[in-house]
């Protein structure tokens, strides 16, 4: 698919979580945002073109799980957005998943949102989501 020049946010996702992070993406979209949902990502390639994307994008963000943790690309798409100081949000999409040491460089150390075991039902947590990247773009100065 062709790359945009601007993107509100990128979707950052290992293939194991797929379903979950395609389902944040289509109620982004659905709200009329502009959203970059790689489908068929190799969890061993960090492709070139992905730079370019997370660089286009507003903000990015990172669906967290054992997977996400021990991926290659994953590592890779997190660090590149932290060194490119994107607007990151952490979503745990993993009941088992506890933040890792690793994702310190990112910034404040804490997941913002989690899609598992909330006490608040999903389409509330979608909606802080998509304030949140709003809050990101609108920042951006064109």
């Amino acid at each position: 698919s062709m790359i945009a020049d601007h993107y509100h946010a990128m979707i950052s996702y290992a293939s194991a979580d797929r379903r979950i992070a395609k389902r944040l993406t289509d109620y982004l979209v659905a709200e009329g945002y502009r959203v970059w949902f790689h489908v068929d990502s190799n969890d061993n390639e960090f492709d070139p073109i992905t730079k370019t994307i997370i660089d286009n994008s507003d903000c990015i963000v990172l669906c967290l799980s054992d997977a996400y943790a021990e991926r290659y690309r994953c590592q890779k798409e997190a660090r590149y957005a932290a060194d490119s100081r994107k607007n990151i949000l952490m979503v745990n999409v993993s009941s088992k998943y506890r933040l890792k040491d690793w994702l310190s460089f990112v910034g404040p150390g804490k997941i913002q949102f989690s899609l598992v075991d909330s006490k608040l039902d999903i389409p509330t947590i979608y909606l802080q989501i998509a304030k949140e990247i709003k809050v990101g773009y609108l920042l951006v100065v064109v």
